[in-house]
């Protein structure tokens, strides 16, 4: 059986460990509302920039969170928005239970997703993947990576 650890204990490496993805928006405050609005984030903690934007960002869903904050450039070298054409190099992924009503909210939206609709996959999840308002890619299903891993058959976390 795998074994799973809490946010905030130490792991193999000696690192405590959590993950939160940090993003980077044009408009961060109009990002905030759209997380919170349609995908049911909740703000933990906003700190404005004093010009107007957001200097940083912490939303919550579940015991997973994201941050992000203004698109600007600073010490993080290459942390930025994506171009209007969207992209970027990454895919935030949200375990949610109730797929089709998440669906129902982001395409309520004016959101599309990628996939044509909600899908169930040869893995076992019913997913869909969409952008957002500025071109970063989330996906949401209900695959749960940490039961995976405990099934006998699957492979452990850090055995890859």
């Amino acid at each position: 059986m795998a074994e799973t650890r809490a946010a905030g204990t130490i792991g193999m490496a000696g690192v405590e460990g959590a993950v939160c993805p940090a993003l980077r928006y044009r408009d961060a405050g109009a990002a905030i509302d759209w997380l919170c609005r349609v995908v049911g984030f909740t703000r933990h903690l906003v700190v404005p920039d004093g010009e107007g934007g957001i200097a940083h960002a912490q939303l919550v869903l579940g015991g997973g969170m994201v941050m992000l904050g203004s698109d600007r450039e600073d010490r993080y070298v290459g942390f930025r928005a994506p171009g209007p054409e969207g992209g970027g190099v990454a895919c935030t992924c949200l375990l949610i239970h109730d797929v089709d009503a998440l669906h129902a909210r982001v395409t309520a939206e004016g959101a599309t997703a990628l996939e044509g609709g909600v899908i169930d996959t040869d893995y076992g999840s019913r997913c869909f993947t969409v952008r957002d308002p500025e071109g970063h890619l989330w996906h949401f299903g209900t695959y749960d990576p940490w039961q995976a891993a405990a099934d006998p058959g699957g492979t452990s976390p850090g055995s890859s």
